[in-house]
């Protein structure tokens, strides 16, 4: 009876050793995420643009200099041979290179809007996915994708073949990573509404084209501003473009086709507030094309009353089928133009 008594003790010890060292490696990992999360907030601070009108300003600048021939988007075009069928800045900047697949770091310099000072892995080895696995969020395999990206180090990360993951917990990624899925098959703004360090929070979403089978959030934003401008909304289900906890939307030059359901033509839609809150926040339209009855419901500001002179004039929605002619998935084939 001694012998079996001891025997549960020894058991007992073990799981309580075990219960001790995994707590104890749930709370270095916290610990190790805390850091990083400051760090996160530091850099979120640093890269803050507090006139995000130039910002817009230089894209918009940026894209009638390509429609228009200008040389500072063709400069990289005159070593390829025959004429580069990509049709807005920031695709012209590398799409046309039949070596892209051995430059891929070129895309580190092609960056527009608020993610133009963006390195990313730029300075870093290239990490090959291999495993498709999402098992272990602790201590991920290597050669899976959450394992490149929790890294103290900048990664240039690329897939070995196409994939699906499916990721069991959300994916947090260190800093200077670039996930770079050119060549195969394989979106996510802002938080929380508790968390109002997204307030800095910058964004650009540009050259899109939202289709079949997209219901919303093509971008929901939490705090923060979004420069949407110059994408091809051609179907959702519920609404394109939402918000709550106050952010600043900036739509230029989209266009908007409407579903058929009279309830959904409506672009907007606000979250957590009645519409005595919502009416201050700076939502605004400018040069979108609006179809099959869709429309924009406009709050705050007039563009042209916020902050100073130039915010901008985007090129206007009926150029977005000729911006994102080539949007979507990418089926790039190494050896040939993208």
């Amino acid at each position: 009876m001694g012998a079996v008594k001891n025997y549960m003790l020894l058991v007992f010890f073990a799981l309580a050793m075990q219960t001790s060292t995994l707590k104890a490696g749930i709370a270095n990992f916290d610990e190790y995420w805390k850091k990083r999360a400051e760090e996160a907030k530091e850099a979120s601070r640093e890269a803050y643009e507090p006139n995000p009108e130039k910002v817009t300003k230089h894209f918009n600048d940026e894209v009638h200099k390509s429609l228009e021939g200008g040389n500072s988007t063709r400069r990289n075009l005159g070593k390829n041979k025959g004429p580069c069928l990509a049709t807005n800045p920031i695709d012209r900047c590398w799409r046309c290179d039949n070596n892209w697949a051995k430059n891929r770091k070129k895309l580190g310099g092609c960056a527009l809007g608020f993610g133009r000072k963006t390195i990313g892995g730029k300075h870093g080895k290239y990490y090959r996915v291999t495993d498709p696995s999402d098992n272990d969020m602790v201590n991920p395999k290597a050669g899976t994708l959450r394992y490149g990206v929790i890294q103290d180090k900048p990664l240039w990360i690329i897939f070995a073949h196409d994939m699906v993951i499916r990721l069991s917990e959300e994916l947090m990624v260190a800093s200077n990573k670039t996930i770079d899925g050119r060549g195969v098959n394989v979106m996510l703004f802002g938080a929380s509404d508790s968390y109002s360090g997204d307030a800095v929070m910058q964004i650009t979403v540009a050259f899109n084209h939202f289709g079949r089978g997209l219901v919303q959030r093509m971008p929901r934003v939490r705090w923060g501003f979004v420069h949407v401008v110059n994408n091809d909304y051609t179907h959702w289900e519920m609404y394109a473009i939402g918000g709550s906890q106050h952010p600043t939307i900036i739509s230029q030059g989209n266009r908007f086709v409407a579903p058929p359901d009279p309830a959904c033509k409506e672009v907007t839609k606000r979250d957590y507030a009645v519409e005595s809150v919502w009416k201050s926040w700076n939502w605004r339209s400018e040069g979108d094309l609006m179809l099959n009855g869709a429309f924009f419901v406009q709050s705050g500001n007039a563009i042209k009353t916020m902050n100073k002179q130039a915010v901008i004039s985007a090129k206007p929605g009926r150029y977005v089928s000729r911006l994102t002619r080539f949007s979507g998935a990418l089926n790039c084939v190494r050896g040939r133009p993208c």
